[in-house]
């Protein structure tokens, strides 16, 4: 039978799942590795371009293959979070280590067509079937919520995209995670999604609700991040990231304390009457 518990002994989650999108070159890695303790997994080379004083121990990522033992490492590792770059890439190879796999993927037809809409040919495409789908999902869950289970944080990298709204011809910033079912899904379970675009401040990462661009756990607020860097430099520490996981972490210890008392509070009115 499973055991119920009162809130206030229900343990705070001990590891942060987060996304940090924005335009290319914004500083999105940069911010990223000033978690705690960081390891990156590189999908894309993106180390390469962050600050030679900033970088970390990495892994550099070509198939899914590269990952899929990483988990029970990092669990055995003083590494405080895990730094994916980028989402996207990290979906790609989930999805091409899937298809490869006996009754995962369908082939279709695909016409290709001139300048004048005449069908010249056709090209085969090869895509995940509904078992490949769940298999996907159940991979990407699995990784995070290995991870997080032993504490770590995982912080995801995105670039931009822009939806329209049919209806309002209204524009929303959102994080380029994929289309449709699975972007719901992923956002569905991440703790915290922040913006980050340049303002007349300076460079900014908001987790604010807002109709321009899409945020989720407004507690963690909006920050102007410091320069850090100037004429190639490196002039102030790379702190932001760590600041913001420290922040979460106090919000998620002091929901279990008030919860506690106001289990006293309510024992204290049962009593009296």
């Amino acid at each position: 039978m499973a055991t119920i518990k009162k809130p206030s002994q229900i343990a705070p989650k001990t590891g942060i799942s987060i996304l940090i999108y924005g335009q290319t070159g914004i500083g999105k890695t940069t911010l990223a590795l000033g978690a705690p303790a960081p390891l990156l997994v590189d999908f894309e080379n993106g180390v390469t371009r962050v600050h030679e004083r900033l970088r970390t121990d990495t892994v550099q990522v070509d198939n899914w293959c590269d990952v899929t033992g990483l988990t029970d490492d990092v669990a055995k590792l003083p590494y405080k979070s895990v730094v994916i770059d980028t989402y996207s890439r990290f979906l790609d190879s989930i999805e091409a280590y899937v298809v490869d796999q006996p009754k995962m993927a369908i082939t279709t037809a695909i016409q290709q067509r001139d300048a004048s809409g005449n069908i010249v040919g056709t090209m085969k495409a090869v895509k995940p079937s509904i078992n490949g789908y769940g298999t996907i999902k159940a991979l990407r869950q699995q990784f995070v919520k290995s991870l997080t289970a032993t504490g770590k944080n995982v912080v995801f990298i995105a670039q931009e995209t822009e939806t329209t709204d049919e209806k309002s011809g209204d524009k929303t910033k959102r994080p380029a995670t994929g289309s449709g079912k699975a972007t719901t899904e992923l956002l569905q379970d991440l703790d915290a999604v922040g913006y980050m675009y340049m303002s007349t401040e300076g460079v900014v990462i908001d987790f604010t609700p807002n109709a321009a661009y899409y945020t989720k756990n407004a507690d963690l607020g909006r920050i102007v991040v410091p320069r850090i860097i100037n004429n190639h430099n490196v002039i102030a520490a790379n702190n932001i990231m760590a600041s913001v996981i420290d922040k979460w972490v106090s919000i998620q210890n002091a929901s279990v304390e008030a919860s506690a008392k106001y289990e006293e509070l309510l024992d204290e009115i049962r009593n009296i009457v």
